[in-house]
C-alpha cells in the first residue's frame, strides 16, 4: 500500500510540474512544522505541532505543490549526521504520505553559518533550485517559517513570505491568510 501512494505522489507532483508557472508554498522544517527543541538530529525528537496535517491537507486540495527548505546546522556544527536527517526526512514524508499529503521536495542546508555557503537561508539558492525544478511562478508561491531568515529570500525572489509570530502565530493561521488571498 505504502508503495502505491508514493508512486501516486510522484504522479501528482509531476503533473503539478509538467504544467509549468506553478504556485507553491515553501515550509521552514524546526519551528514551523516541528517543535524546535534546538537541533532535531533525532526522529524521537521530531514531533510535528497538531495542525500540520490538516493545514498541508487544505493546501496541497488547493492545488500547492509544499516544499520544505531547512538550514541544518547540526550537521555542520558535528552534532549528528546527515543520515540523520535524511533518516527524519523520510520520516516526514511517511508521516504526511500516510495521511494523503506528498511534499514535493526537501531541500537541506547542512552547513553551519561560519562555512558562509551558498545555500544557507537567508541566502536564495535552495529556493532558486525549487523555482527552476518545479518552474515555479514566484508571485503566486508562499514562504513560512518561524525567524526572519526563512522569509527573507521569498522576499528577494518576489515571493510572499508570512512569519510565524508576526504576521500569524502558527501554521494554520497561516494557511487562512494563503487561502483567503487567494480566494480573493
Amino acid at each position: 500500500m505504502i508503495i502505491l501512494s508514493k508512486i501516486f505522489c510522484k504522479f501528482k507532483v509531476f503533473l503539478k510540474k509538467i504544467r509549468g508557472k506553478n504556485r507553491a508554498v515553501i515550509f521552514d522544517r524546526d519551528g514551523t512544522l516541528n517543535i524546535d527543541y534546538g537541533y532535531v538530529g533525532e526522529i524521537e525528537k521530531f514531533e510535528l505541532f497538531p495542525d500540520v496535517i490538516p493545514s498541508l491537507k487544505k493546501l496541497e486540495n488547493a492545488g500547492f505543490l509544499l516544499i520544505v527548505i531547512t538550514n541544518q546546522s547540526g550537521v555542520g556544527r558535528g552534532f549528528f549526521g546527515i543520515e540523520n536527517v535524511e533518516k527524519i526526512h523520510n520520516h516526514l514524508k511517511k508521516l504526511l504520505l500516510a495521511n494523503g499529503i506528498c511534499l514535493a521536495k526537501i531541500y537541506t542546508c547542512p552547513h553551519a553559518p561560519e562555512e558562509r555557503c551558498k545555500c544557507r537561508k537567508p541566502k536564495t539558492l535552495l529556493f532558486e533550485k525549487a523555482i527552476k525544478e518545479f518552474s515555479l511562478d514566484p508571485q503566486k508561491c508562499y514562504s513560512i517559517g518561524d525567524k526572519e531568515t526563512d522569509i527573507i529570500p521569498a522576499e528577494k525572489l518576489k515571493m510572499k513570505g508570512i512569519l510565524l509570530g508576526r504576521h500569524c502565530k502558527n501554521l494554520k493561521e497561516a494557511v487562512e491568510i494563503i487561502l483567503k488571498n487567494e480566494s480573493e
